[in-house]
């Protein structure tokens, strides 16, 4: 197997946790391990089995096994770093964060005997994911750290037709949100908008954000995510769900949606989230 090369860049604030940290000052690092984590994340969201995941990534538990290929990340330019909004729609002290329009190069080197076959094909598919879909860093679901390949297609058109092939036959759908923003901080700022209790006399308990929206106590992430996208010279939110139990079923989604639609500030990203549910939920 020969190294894997990609170049990318971030589209919104990116809130990553680098190796320099103290009481007061957390200095933004887009390190490898994290990639790494997302790309195996990716794997498994495909339909890939852990055990082809063990063998690419390698693992702890359960008998020790090294990966199979080492992943490196490293800025093409010294990435922009300032304070940034961490809930654009809350009045909340800023953070720290990678700024927008950092390019970075993305390398992954084969160990050993590296990777063939149809491994090689799964850490392609994998990567490009992620690339394609995926974010990085604290709120990631939310909108924030959200990639950009340079190969990514320019056009919904074009985006819908090569998602749609790469993720057939997996637990991932996907929708465009029917919204166009001027900036990624206000995308952020709708994409944050979800409701963290049932109303009171909210009359089905089951559907509750926490099965579908993610939960922080038991933790659970939330299966519905969303990210940045520039399309068609615009910046729309892209809506991904990828159940992750039982309960995350289209009739927990769409109560759920119904029930967001209640909420003071947060109806616009109901309705927009019910527009996409015949696709998400397809």
């Amino acid at each position: 197997m020969e190294t894997l090369t990609y170049q990318f860049t971030l589209l919104s604030d990116t809130f990553v946790h680098g190796a320099y940290q103290t009481q007061d000052f957390n200095q933004p690092e887009l390190r490898a391990p994290s990639v790494k984590g997302m790309i195996r994340w990716w794997h498994e969201a495909l339909g890939y089995s852990k055990a082809d995941a063990d063998h690419i990534f390698g693992k702890v538990k359960g008998g020790n096994k090294a990966s199979l290929v080492i992943v490196r990340v490293e800025p093409i330019e010294p990435p922009d770093i300032s304070e940034s909004p961490f809930l654009p729609h809350k009045s909340r002290k800023p953070k720290f964060a990678i700024t927008p329009g950092t390019f970075f190069r993305l390398s992954l080197i084969p160990r050993r005997e590296g990777l063939s076959g149809s491994f090689k094909e799964q850490l392609k598919q994998a990567t490009e994911a992620w690339l394609l879909l995926g974010s990085i860093g604290q709120r990631s679901n939310r909108a924030a750290g959200s990639v950009l390949w340079e190969k990514c297609p320019t056009t919904q058109k074009d985006f819908e037709i090569i998602v749609g092939d790469l993720t057939k036959g997996s637990r991932v759908s996907f929708a465009i949100l029917d919204r166009v923003f001027e900036n990624d901080i206000e995308a952020r700022d709708l994409a944050g908008r979800f409701p963290k209790h049932a109303p009171k006399d909210w009359k089905n308990p089951s559907t509750v954000p926490g099965a579908v929206f993610g939960s922080a106590s038991p933790r659970k992430p939330s299966s519905l995510k969303l990210k940045v996208v520039d399309l068609d010279q615009a910046y729309r939110l892209l809506a991904l769900w990828i159940p992750s139990d039982s309960q995350d079923n289209p009739a927990n989604l769409e109560a759920a949606i119904k029930m967001m639609k209640t909420f003071e500030g947060k109806a616009e990203l109901g309705r927009l989230l019910q527009s996409a549910l015949p696709q998400l939920t397809a």
